[in-house]
């Protein structure tokens, strides 16, 4: 097999790369934790407080989210797509909360188009 034709995953890692990628998968994680927190805190208290739902979630995705791909395309650069998995998991769930939405509205009886 050739250098050029070699995967990013079958290359040996260093203790140094693996702490680092290692980092970088947990503040990913951070990340998607925070904004789904987020989430949380405004599906949880919408109707007590009006701070404004989708500036909050809005304001936690321009946060979190770009940090979330830099480092997960960082961990897939250095290590290759099988030995990143939890940022890949962490990157994945950001669509959950939207997923989520839209299912509630569809299930009331209120499909979003």
């Amino acid at each position: 097999m050739t250098a050029s034709n070699q995967l990013a995953s079958d290359t040996p890692i260093t203790p140094r790369m693996r702490f680092f990628v290692g980092c970088l998968r947990v503040i990913t994680f951070l990340c998607a934790l925070l904004f789904l927190l987020a989430c949380g805190f405004e599906w949880v208290d919408e109707p007590r407080l009006s701070l404004g739902g989708t500036l909050i979630i809005g304001f936690a995705l321009a946060v979190t989210l770009p940090p979330a791909i830099l480092c997960t395309a960082l961990s897939l650069a250095f290590v290759g797509p099988r030995r990143c998995k939890l940022a890949w998991i962490s990157l994945c769930t950001f669509a959950l909360p939207f997923i989520i939405a839209m299912l509630l509205n569809f299930l009331r009886g209120n499909p979003m188009y």
